[in-house]
């Protein structure tokens, strides 16, 4: 197969294998269609303020479900200058969000500001085109987009190398070292193209594969001696340099310049005092016109390419050494032949090429039970695979004839050449309408036959192997549904389908192309063929698997120990299940005693035939339970049991620390220290403050307005009716306090009903009246200076002052003296003749005034006046 680059080929070897690991779905007469409005953004993928990705979220839809091919363009906002492509496979099954993403730093060095202009393409599986769209993006800025990943950083520098051993004056090589700045580790291609001075004509080129860690680095490029010789062209030679990398498998771009060497004369360089010459033909003798001849010297890092010519023969001009040629043709298989070549003529013997070979690709899946399924996918690398050690180690290995493992995966995450293992098997394996899941870390992939010479003809195998599960038990049928994918160029594809034991192969349901065998059989074997018509590339097939068992699995020896039980106490339900050809799986029910189911649960084998599970009583009561087993084809057998499950534990309380508090404050009481092995039914607190106080709950509150220390009880019970009882001390200290006192007269004889007024200053704090001994007494009166007036008939006024502190009681006893007679009678007197006084003051003012008005009516009248 004649292949240009590494890519090409790489891609005829793996392929196959990621078409097997991402299925597409199969679909009828599928019409997607785009619906917009689209949407764009810029994705900053490693944090550093700049795009590395612009990023079109594309909007479709179809009327059929099936597999579609979306293919994006970006343009500037003209639509007239192209600056990249993106392009995604996916199955539709409605609306869906399509992501494309555009190369940051491709639209950074296209310098064009957005927006852009998206053409959009819609294909079906058949490549039929379904609909075509245009999305305009938000503005942009090129300098919004991340720099190029790797870029030429002259000065570059040349010098000729004679390798000949001993030299022998002339230069087998120009090596010209090309400097390079680079951001971002990967994998790169340098490539050069050497001119003659007037840049009329190619005189050779040379490329370079290597992984590159960020810095400034130096690739080498070779360019041949006697490719220089030969042309007789003199220099400085102008060399235009690229520099491609390469991510995922994409190669783009990233810069490109030139440079001139230094001035070599043409006969500087070896000669070419060898000649190879011979021709190429088919696996019939038949000549195969223009096949591609490649001369590797390995050791002076020399490739050179020809073609044969209208009749398969072909000639070089090379120099004495070991050398390596392949040859190789579209849709033949590439060969590989060691030469040693002396001076003058060398025939080269001649090689046959045969027709391409397609990889196998064959897809095991195999069925431990309905539960686990093993996916392996193993692709025998046939298709040129004599020169395939050589392409990899010469184009991206260290040229040493030989191709390692490790130089294969230093490249992987930079070729993309390893398929994703799928998440689910939704896109390839279902059975019953349920999808397995992969199980994490199960997935591997190996290269066993890999490494070796660059002439070894054994085929690589690469092989990928994951592991997946689903909830699926025992059933006496199932339906297997497989997508599968038709042969191509490049692959022949195969699927062994290992059901689980003791099932066989029904019936099945086929697609057009597509052989089914094995029904009786637990294997079964399919074998797609090619594609019915263009386009269509996969189709689901449906296997029917019957239980070939029909004998139930016996149970023996249902008990559960302990039994009785204490509730929230786990005891074991045990059972023994045996099968002659398998137990599936063993569950058990639980019903309370009420005969609600509490569960239905999955039992574990222990030892032996031996299946248990710990239940935990949440009740109690006698609880019954069904032991339900299934053997591996889905028959199924019963057994009953009872455990009684009791409460002989007390509850655990705890009333909490002791309380103090300030009189007249509220006091929250917390029981939920309380515990117990079911749970507390009741909380009762009591306690005695002016009368028996009964409290519930596990948090209630009591406000304390008597100083002093109160007892509290809480007692607990559980709904067994067990009980307990705790205490705990709530002391209530004083906040206020009480002045009292007698009063009394001379003789100390009490005083009843004495006025007693309590004053904080001016203002009346309490007043009252002396009860029959006398006593007066104010209680939960504040901290202070108080002053105490008493005051009674027939007694003088005494005052007197008191302090009290908080919680004192101060007393303070008052004696009144009885008021003298002389005075007792001088005070009414006194207010008799002021009474008096007023009374003929009155009289008098009442009398002049009528006396006025009389001599008023009696005055004549004067001039001018009128009555």
């Amino acid at each position: 197969m004649r292949t240009s680059s590494v890519l090409s080929m790489f891609y005829a070897l793996v392929c196959a294998l990621a078409i097997v690991i991402a299925v597409p779905l199969a679909s009828g007469q599928s019409q997607g269609r785009f619906v917009p409005p689209h949407a764009d953004r810029g994705v900053d993928t490693d944090g550093d303020g700049l795009f590395n990705l612009l990023r079109v979220d594309v909007h479709v839809g179809t009327s059929v479900p099936g597999s579609f091919r979306l293919y994006a363009d970006l343009y500037d906002g003209t639509n007239t200058t192209y600056v990249d492509s993106a392009f995604a496979f996916r199955t539709i099954s409605g609306p869906t969000v399509i992501p494309i993403d555009f190369v940051g730093f491709l639209i950074r060095n296209s310098g064009m500001a957005g927006p852009y202009q998206v053409n959009l393409a819609l294909y079906d599986d058949a490549f039929n085109l379904n609909d075509w769209n245009q999305h305009t993006t938000q503005a942009y800025s090129p300098a919004q987009f991340q720099r190029p990943p790797a870029t030429l950083a002259p000065p570059h520098s040349d010098a000729s190398e004679d390798r000949d051993t001993p030299p022998d004056g002339l230069y087998d090589v120009l090596r010209v070292d090309v400097r390079l700045n680079v951001s971002q580790a990967g994998i790169y291609t340098v490539a050069g193209q050497l001119w003659d001075p007037a840049r009329s004509s190619t005189v050779a080129n040379s490329y370079r594969v290597a992984a590159l860690n960020p810095g400034l680095r130096t690739v080498s490029l070779f360019f041949p001696g006697v490719s220089i010789q030969a042309s007789g062209l003199n220099g400085p030679y102008p060399v235009d340099l690229y520099v491609f990398g390469l991510s995922s498998g994409r190669s783009e771009i990233t810069d490109q310049g030139t440079y001139t060497t230094g001035s070599y004369s043409a006969s500087q360089f070896q000669p070419p005092t060898a000649t190879a010459f011979g021709g190429v033909l088919d696996e019939s003798s038949n000549p195969i016109p223009f096949a591609l001849v490649n001369a590797y010297n390995y050791r002076d890092d020399v490739l050179i390419s020809s073609e044969a010519d209208a009749f398969g023969f072909y000639s070089f001009g090379l120099y004495p050494g070991n050398w390596i040629f392949t040859f190789d043709d579209v849709d033949r298989q590439a060969q590989l032949q060691r030469i040693t070549l002396v001076a003058g003529p060398n025939f080269v013997p001649y090689l046959y090429l045969s027709a391409t070979a397609a990889d196998p690709v064959t897809t095991s899946v195999t069925f431990a039970s309905w539960k686990n399924v093993e996916e392996r996918v193993v692709n025998v690398g046939v298709a040129d695979n004599a020169t395939f050690r050589l392409t990899f180690d010469w184009e991206v290995g260290n040229r040493d004839q030989t191709l390692t493992l490790d130089e294969w995966n230093r490249l992987q995450p930079y070729l993309g050449s390893v398929p994703p293992t799928a998440n689910d098997t939704r896109e390839a394996l279902v059975v019953d309408g349920t999808a397995y899941d992969i199980v994490s870390g199960s997935d591997s992939v190996a290269y066993p036959n890999l490494e070796g010479p660059v002439d070894e003809p054994l085929a690589p195998r690469f092989e990928q192997n994951a592991s997946y599960a689903s909830t699926l038990g025992p059933s006496s049928s199932r339906s297997v549904a497989l997508n599968v994918t038709y042969d191509t160029g490049f692959a022949n594809y195969a699927y062994v389908v290992q059901l689980p034991p003791f099932y066989a192969l029904a019936s099945f349901t086929s697609a057009p192309s597509v052989v089914v065998t094995g029904v009786g059989g637990r294997i079964a074997s399919v074998d797609p063929g090619p594609a019915p018509s263009p386009g269509v590339e996969s189709a689901w097939i449906t296997l029917v698997a019957n239980a070939t068992d029909s004998a139930p699995p016996t149970i023996t020896l249902v008990t559960a120990t302990p039994n009785p039980v204490e509730i929230h106490q786990p005891t074991a339900i045990d059972a023994s299940v045996t099968d002659d050809h398998g137990v599936g799986a063993v569950n058990v029910e639980v019903r309370d005693a009420s005969g609600i189911s509490v569960g239905n649960f999955t039992m574990s084998q222990t030892t032996g035939d031996t299946y248990e599970y710990l239940f935990s009583p949440a009740t109690v009561g006698t609880a019954t339970f069904q032991v339900t087993a299934l053997d591996i084809a889905g028959n199924t057998a019963t057994a009953l049991g009872s455990l009684v499950s009791r409460d002989t534990t007390r509850p655990t309380v705890n009333a909490g620390p002791d309380i103090t508090a300030a009189q007249h404050t509220v006091v929250t009481f917390d029981g939920s220290g309380s515990s117990d092995n079911d749970r507390i039914a009741n909380y009762t607190w009591t306690f005695t403050d002016n009368g028996v106080i009964s409290l519930y709950g596990a948090s209630p509150t009591h406000r304390f307005d008597r100083p002093g220390t109160f007892t509290v009880t809480l007692a607990v019970r559980d709904p067994s009716g067990l009980t307990a009882t705790d205490e705990l001390q709530v002391t209530v200290t004083p906040t206020t306090a009480t002045i009292r006192g007698t009063v009394r007269d001379e003789s100390g004889a009490p005083l009843r009903s004495a006025n007693v007024r309590l004053l904080s200053g001016s203002t009346e704090v309490a007043s009252m009246t002396t009860n029959a001994t006398g006593v007066y007494s104010f209680p939960d009166v504040a901290p202070g200076t108080y002053t105490v007036r008493v005051e009674m008939g027939g007694f003088d006024p005494k005052i007197e002052t008191v302090t009290v502190a908080a919680g004192d009681t101060a007393t303070k006893d008052i004696t009144l003296t009885r008021t003298s007679p002389l005075l007792a009678w001088a005070v009414p007197g006194v207010i008799l003749v002021a009474v008096l006084l007023v009374v003929l003051g009155t009289a008098v003012y009442a009398l002049r005034r009528r006396g006025r008005k009389r001599l008023t009516e009696e005055k004549p009248e004067g001039p001018g006046e009128k009555s």
